[in-house]
Parts: C-alpha cells; structure tokens; sequence
C-alpha cells in the first residue's frame, strides 16, 4: 500500500532531495498510464519488431544481387552490347556503337606499285605488256604464221615487243594515216624504225598477228563475240587498277577505238574523230582523263 504525503510533507521532500527522488515515481507512473490510457502505443513496438524481417529478406535480396553482378562479367565479355548490370541490350549502329570514318581516297597519280617498279621506259612499258599478255601473242601468231606462210621464221618475245613499241612510236608521231613505207624510208622516215625492225618483217606480223587459235574460235564465238581477244583483254584489264589511282571525281563515258577491219560488232559514230571502231565503256579521272 503505497503512502500518501500531505502538500507540507511534499514540500519538505521537495526541498530537502530536490526533484530528482520524486520525479523518478513519476515518470515510471507516467509510462505505465499511457500504456493504460494509450494501448496503440505497444502495438507500434510490434509492429516495429514485426517490421524488422522484412529488412532481413531486403538483405538477403542485396547478397543475391551481389551474386549475380559477380557472374556478369563473364556476360557481358561474351555480349559486347550488353550494359554493365547485364539487363539492357544495345543495338548496334552507326551513329551509336561506332564513328564511321570514310576510306581514305589515294591522290591522282602513278600507284606506289608502279613507281617501285620503274626505273627506265622498258621497265614501264614490261608493266603493262607482262609476259602473261606476251607468251599467248607468240604462240597464236606462230601458229597461224606456219599455217599460211611457206617458210615462216619463228617469231619470238623481242620481236612482239619490238611491233607493239613501234605502234606505240606511230601514234606518238601521229602517223595513223601516213604510210607504213614512208615511216621506214631511208630520206623521209624515222631511223629508229628500220633499226628497230625491217618493213617487210613488220608487214608480215600485222598481218598474221593472232590473240587466239582460229580454227576454235567457233566453239568460243557463241560465248562472247570479243572470244578472239577476251583473255588478253581481261588481264589488260586486271593490270590498269594497278598502275594508276583514281582521283575522288571520276566519270563513265564511251570511248571508241578506231578500227576499220572487219568486224561484228563495228559502229559508225559521227560525232566521233575516227567515226568507225569499237566502241567501250571506261571509268575516267576527271582530273588527269586517265581511262
């Protein structure tokens, strides 16, 4: 049974202990009524406990999480567009994954190829005039020399190159219509031609020069109707990318190679200096004309 004090007797304690023996009761007597008074208040330190499990499981999500970013390394080593945590997926495009860096374009002018190559006009005109393109022309027109011409002298490498050099001497000159007589005449004509070759010897290649075997032309002709030069026009062809680069502005135009002779595929071409010839396509430097 707890004691009751009178207001003097509180006021002597008061005095005598100061608050501190008399605010103690007070204040378990205060806790005790407001858990009376206030029942909500021990059900908040439930739920609080309640509430710490849920903290728990977070933390065991965290550790799993944990888990998982160690294994994604692995990941994304094997999927390069795969975001770091392994959940996004990139596409890949230009303007995104990588800067597109156009191709270098090489200046206008001989190929480094060429240039390493050539040390004297022979070595340049060997460029072009291999001995893949060479060996076919020899065999072809010896062939066709022993089968029309009695006593036919065997025609060799020196001599083919020697024939096209001097063509190519002809046009230099500008000598498409002049006569072959006069280039090897002695007072008129150019020395270096009758030193070069007879006339007679050239006459006699011009006229039995051959690109392919005659009698199998037939069985080839329904292919292509360019089967007597078509292997010696496709290495021709391979060889020119080699020897020169194109410049960034380049064009496509027709380009008709003067020629007379019989022929299929011949045309006739007005607004053109030689009106008849063969007619091809060629891709051209806009700068230098090369073609």
């Amino acid at each position: 049974m707890q004691r009751r004090f009178t207001a003097d007797e509180a006021r002597k304690i008061i005095m005598e202990q100061g608050e501190d023996a008399f605010s103690t009761p007070s204040e378990n007597t205060t806790d005790d009524s407001d858990s009376d008074f206030f029942p909500e208040l021990g059900s908040n330190e439930s739920d609080h406990s309640e509430s710490e499990s849920p903290e728990g499981e977070h933390d065991d999500d965290e550790s799993d999480e944990e888990e998982g970013e160690r294994k994604q390394p692995e990941e994304v080593a094997a999927n390069p567009w795969m975001s770091k945590n392994g959940k996004i997926r990139w596409s890949a495009s230009n303007d995104v994954a990588t800067h597109y860096i156009p191709p270098a374009i090489p200046l206008p002018g001989p190929t480094s190829y060429a240039t390493a190559r050539i040390q004297s006009p022979e070595s340049a005109f060997d460029l072009f005039f291999t001995e893949d393109i060479i060996r076919p022309i020899v065999d072809m027109t010896n062939l066709q020399g022993y089968r029309t011409v009695a006593g036919w002298v065997a025609l060799n490498a020196q001599e083919i190159r020697a024939y096209l050099g001097l063509l190519i001497l002809a046009g230099v000159y500008k000598s498409r219509h002049e006569n072959t007589r006069s280039l090897w005449d002695k007072k008129t004509g150019r020395a270096f031609f009758g030193q070069a070759m007879g006339h007679t010897r050239f006459i006699k290649v011009n006229r039995l020069l051959r690109f392919d075997d005659k009698l199998r032309r037939p069985q080839r002709h329904h292919a292509t109707k360019m089967s007597p030069i078509i292997d010696i026009w496709t290495m021709w062809k391979s060889l020119l990318p080699r020897m020169y680069s194109l410049g960034r502005e380049v064009c496509v135009d027709e380009q008709l190679i003067s020629f007379r002779g019989r022929c299929s595929f011949r045309q006739y071409m007005p607004s053109k200096p030689g009106k008849y010839g063969l007619k091809i396509w060629a891709l051209c430097d806009v700068e230098t004309a090369y073609a």
